[in-house]
């Protein structure tokens, strides 16, 4: 999804986000929240979740891209938590343009393409990182841990020593 788009949206995710927090913390839902808490109870090696999606689709897509997944799991009898099921965002540079999605799909297709550094070809569309895609790393934060610092010109974590290969990066 190219960038404006993404930061469009951002918005209406925090805000369906936060409907569904509420809904589920209201009166209304109590009763569900309190059957799944039951059911896990009466049968302890189940885990049972109920989640509401924020997917964006589009015609030359063959799959959704997931904005938000956001719900409540129950396990062991004890009471139902909020939950998330999102991956982190990631930034990159598809066919020269900055495109925001989910690290684990592929920024042409939407594919799911999970652990690029080491699975370099979208098995779906066939892009590859580093060629079509890039990671963009717009600020000094370490990628792999973002706790340390890399740069172009020293390109390995100075808190937990990754080494950013420089042929799969582009820095903005």
């Amino acid at each position: 999804m190219k960038q404006k788009q993404f930061e469009f949206l951002d918005s209406l995710t925090d805000s369906v986000d936060e409907f569904v927090h509420d809904w589920l913390a209201s009166d209304a839902a109590k009763p569900l929240v309190e059957q799944l808490r039951q059911a896990t109870e009466d049968f302890p090696d189940i885990i049972l979740g109920l989640s509401v999606q924020l997917l964006a689709s589009n015609e030359t897509k063959k799959d959704s891209l997931r904005l938000l997944t956001t719900g409540v799991q129950a396990s062991d009898g004890k009471p139902a938590y909020v939950c998330h099921g999102d991956s982190s965002i990631q930034r990159y540079v598809c066919d020269g343009e900055i495109c925001v999605t989910p690290h684990d799909q592929c920024p042409n297709c939407w594919s799911d393409w999970d652990f690029k550094e080491t699975n370099r070809t979208c098995p779906h569309c066939s892009y590859q990182l580093g060629n079509q895609v890039k990671f963009l790393l717009d600020s000094d934060c370490c990628p792999y841990c973002e706790l340390g610092t890399v740069t172009a010109e020293s390109p390995t974590c100075t808190r937990c020593n990754h080494e950013v290969d420089l042929t799969i990066v582009q820095w903005g």
